[in-house]
Formats: C-alpha cells, sequence, structure tokens
C-alpha cells in the first residue's frame, strides 16, 4: 500500500514536468513567431518605404522631362513661339510684297528702253559738251526717218562741220514727230533750243527732250 501513493506521486511529478515543459515550449515558439513577425514587418516596411521614394522620384523626373500642355514648342527650344497674329502680319507683307513685283517680273525684258533714245541721248550730250568745250555755237539736226544725222559749229574761229552720222534704229523702232528735221541748237553756256520726240520701240515708247535753260537730255517713259 505504501508503494502506491509513491508510484502515483512520480507519475504526477513526470506529468507536471512534461506540461511545464509544453508550456515553455509553446512560449518559445509564440516568443520566436513574434520576433520574426516583427523583423519581417520591419522589412516589408523599409522594403515599402524604398519603392514609394523610388516612385516619387520617377514622377518627379516625368514631371521636368515631359512638357505639360501648357508648354509651347518654342518653350522648350528656350525661344518665344510666333503667334498666330504674328504669322498673319508676314503672311500679308509677303502677299503684298508678290502682287507688286511679280507684274515687274512679268514685263522684265518687254518695256526695255528703245535703242534708238540711248543713242539720241548719247548724241545730245555729245553736242552740248562740245559747244561748252569749243566755245561756240553747235548745231544738230537729225532726220526722223532715216535716223541720219549732222552737227556743225559755229564761233569766233568759224563755221564747219563738227560731226556726221547716223543713230542706229531697231526695226522695230521709229522716231514719232510731226518735225520734218529735229533740230537743236546748244549755246556755248550749255543752254538748247530743241525739239522733242517719240522713240517708239517694241515694248515701250520713250519721250526725249532737252531741257531748254542747262541744255541737258533726259528721257520719259510714256
Amino acid at each position: 500500500m505504501s508503494q502506491l501513493p509513491q508510484r502515483t506521486q512520480r507519475s504526477r511529478g513526470t506529468q507536471r514536468t512534461a506540461e511545464v515543459q509544453a508550456l515553455r515550449f509553446a512560449q518559445g515558439d509564440k516568443t520566436s513567431n513574434s520576433s520574426a513577425s516583427s523583423r519581417g514587418d520591419k522589412t516589408s516596411k523599409s522594403s515599402s518605404w524604398f519603392s514609394s521614394a523610388y516612385l516619387c522620384a520617377s514622377a518627379s523626373s516625368a514631371v521636368k522631362t515631359t512638357p505639360t500642355a501648357r508648354t509651347s514648342y518654342g518653350a522648350r527650344l528656350g525661344r518665344p513661339a510666333f503667334t498666330l497674329f504674328e504669322m498673319a502680319i508676314v503672311l500679308a507683307i509677303m502677299a503684298l510684297s508678290a502682287a507688286l513685283v511679280v507684274p515687274a517680273l512679268a514685263r522684265l525684258g518687254t518695256n526695255k528702253e528703245p535703242q534708238a533714245a540711248a543713242g539720241m541721248l548719247a548724241l545730245l550730250r555729245d553736242a552740248r559738251k562740245a559747244a561748252i568745250d569749243k566755245n561756240a555755237m553747235v548745231s544738230l539736226r537729225i532726220d526722223p526717218l532715216t535716223g541720219r544725222y549732222r552737227a556743225d559749229t559755229s564761233g569766233v574761229s568759224g563755221t564747219g562741220k563738227f560731226a556726221e552720222g547716223t543713230i542706229e534704229l531697231d526695226a522695230t523702232e521709229t522716231l514719232v514727230t510731226e518735225q520734218q528735221r529735229l533740230t537743236y541748237i546748244f549755246r556755248p553756256s550749255g543752254a538748247a533750243f530743241a525739239d522733242t520726240v517719240l522713240v517708239r520701240g517694241l515694248g515701250a515708247t520713250v519721250l526725249v527732250a532737252v531741257d531748254p535753260w542747262s541744255g541737258v537730255a533726259r528721257t520719259d517713259a510714256r
């Protein structure tokens, strides 16, 4: 009878020891699980912080490099862009310039001054120069039909022929005047008594006239 209680006490002690060890093991598992979970939370929190920071940096760089809807093309290039009003002004100026230039280009080569007009101008200038240089009166007569001319001088030293020839007339050029002979008289002062004549060419008509006070010959387009 005395051995039965001892065995019972031993079994009860063994059972208590096992319960204590099981309780300690359970508490150890909870502690390890809680520490592991805390380390996982910290790791996940740090990784989530780094990912959010990376996303913010990427968004800021995208905002800096990508132009907004209000940013114009000229502003991206560092210079102001043209407005619609300025472009309209430029187009209007170009249209006006084209309207002025195109007719002149269309008439280019057709309204050239007749060759006879240039020849008459040179002849009249030479006659005036001779009158001033020789201190004599120079009379010039021109046949408007053939273009033949003759210049004579008269002064203190006498009278004589100064020049004779023919003004070159193109096949399409004519000298239009009511006079049978064109007469030009130059004095030693340079003043002149002169007729006027129209030189009509293919694309233009020119009036050849001489200023009576100065004796300077000029051409006026008609």
